[in-house]
């Protein structure tokens, strides 16, 4: 795959990474007015927090690899 490709898919999953972060704090945000005392926000987006932290991972590996199969062609 040529670099070019790799760098289109990483920006394409960290773009989406930023989305669906600021879509679940955002949303946390919003939903904490309209609760009761002691209830957490946090448990009705759980999935969305989840999602987000694991493309966040997947975008970094994906830049090391890249990095890694770049470097090892050039050998």
């Amino acid at each position: 795959m040529p670099e070019k490709a790799y760098k289109i898919i990483n920006n394409i999953i960290y773009v989406i990474f930023i989305m669906t972060t600021l879509y679940a704090f955002i949303d946390i945000y919003l939903v904490k007015g309209k609760l009761p005392a002691g209830a957490c926000p946090v448990e009705n987006n759980r999935f969305l927090l989840y999602l987000a932290i694991s493309l966040g991972v997947v975008s970094i590996v994906f830049s090391f690899l890249k990095k890694w199969l770049i470097s090892k062609k050039e050998y």
